[in-house]
């Protein structure tokens, strides 16, 4: 304020004070987002916490808690489970002698190591007990070396969260894919770790695994007993070997899916021979052969890649029973199409706040995820239609509640498919 006859004093320059309030409130936005990331990576962790706990009990609960109305209707016998995790429990009972005896009998590397992860003693079978790739990894482990330095960087990180796993109660079981010599497929080798009743020393058993190539074929031959009773015939599938050629009067439906397809607690506890049974009630024993074809945690994709399999059981019938699998390959579509919104999308769930509470916000139209269906898992069950149409006019075409095609081909096909 100036008074009569005084010179007015210019403004002054308002961009320092502005660039102030702008410095301020950038920072507490990045406090404020900081704080949500630590709530949401807090939340995260007590979850998986969680999960581990519900997971470490869930064995125990198959085996005593079974539904036994149903296991008396489908198993001629109930079925025994778990006889792998109580012959790890027991190994820290036996001798040295004994303990040689079991990686020999059993066909596995059984290695002790500290809660650090050094290496203390390893037991492997001799050449000719287990598979060539099984006993040469049991060569590579040397007392003393840490365990983790043995692994592939890749599951290095894995094996000490299931370290931690095992000394909290839990029985965690790992597939991973050990790289060969010479370039050859690498083999899945299952980590079953076990850890001492006082803590003070933990075991990771390792035999091969139930897969042939991760999450997309099984190895055929494969017998296990942890949550439940895993038989594999010599085609990769789960059920008991398949009669070639189809005997005749034999119809033969092969179900086609993943894990809700191949999972039960035994063979004669999943759907495909759930199904088979009823059949039998209904018209007789042996009219009709359902050939469980499904495999765990496999994608359309990799139901293409198995068409000659399937084709290979010459069904009368296809059913195909899958879909929650697809998933991340139908939101990968738009979550990596390359457009300016996919890529913010994409940057802004990087952030665990917003993955976690905000997603719903971020997904796109229906069009854009009908788009995506039809390009990923629709035209994937088309091959599979057609391939399954093209084999044989005597196929029946069976009823479909869902539209099994796109538009595009106007073909039907001997395929059932529900989801």
């Amino acid at each position: 304020m100036t008074g009569p006859g005084e010179t007015p004093m210019p403004p002054g320059n308002p961009w320092p004070r502005r660039v102030f309030y702008a410095v301020g409130v950038l920072f507490w936005l990045a406090v404020v987002a900081a704080g949500l990331e630590l709530f949401a990576a807090a939340r995260d962790r007590a979850n998986g916490r969680l999960a581990r706990q519900v997971e470490a009990g869930l064995y125990d609960a198959r085996v005593c808690e079974p539904d036994e109305a149903v296991v008396r209707e489908y198993a001629a016998e109930p079925p025994v489970i778990g006889t792998d995790f109580e012959a790890r429990r027991a190994f820290f009972t036996l001798n040295e002698g004994d303990r040689s005896a079991h990686a020999a009998g059993r066909g596995e590397v059984v290695a002790l190591f500290g809660p650090d992860g050094v290496l203390r003693q390893i037991y492997a079978p001799p050449d000719g007990a287990a598979a060539p790739e099984i006993i040469r990894f049991g060569g590579s482990l040397k007392s003393g070396v840490s365990l983790f330095d043995a692994l592939p960087a890749e599951f290095s990180a894995d094996a000490r969260g299931a370290v931690a796993e095992a000394l909290s109660g839990g029985r965690p079981l790992r597939e991973y894919p050990i790289p060969q010599a010479g370039g050859a497929q690498p083999y899945v080798m299952q980590f079953a770790w076990e850890a001492a009743a006082d803590k003070s020393s933990l075991a990771v058993f390792v035999r091969p695994s139930m897969w042939k190539k991760l999450w997309q074929a099984l190895r055929p031959g494969t017998r296990q007993c942890d949550a439940m009773d895993l038989r594999i015939n010599a085609r990769g599938f789960r059920d008991d070997e398949v009669v070639l050629p189809r005997p005749a009067g034999v119809c033969r439906v092969v179900c086609v899916g993943g894990s809700t397809t191949a999972e039960g607690r035994s063979g004669a506890l999943t759907y495909p021979n759930m199904l088979e049974a009823q059949f039998a009630r209904a018209l007789g024993p042996g009219r009709v052969d359902v050939v469980n074809a499904g495999i765990f945690a496999l994608t359309s994709y990799g139901e293409v890649d198995h068409i000659p399999d399937y084709l290979a059981l010459e069904p009368d019938l296809v059913v195909h029973y899958n879909f929650v699998n697809d998933v991340p390959a139908v939101t990968g579509r738009w979550m990596h199409a390359g457009t300016t919104p996919n890529r913010l999308r994409a940057l802004l769930l990087r952030s665990r706040f917003v993955y976690d509470y905000l997603n719903p916000f971020l997904m796109p139209g229906n069009t854009v995820i009908d788009r995506a269906m039809d390009e990923a898992v629709l035209a994937n069950l088309a091959l599979l239609a057609d391939a399954c149409r093209d084999r044989g006019s005597n196929w029946p075409c069976a009823p479909s509640p869902r539209r099994t095609t796109p538009r595009s081909t106007g073909r039907s096909a001997p395929i059932l498919t529900t989801a």
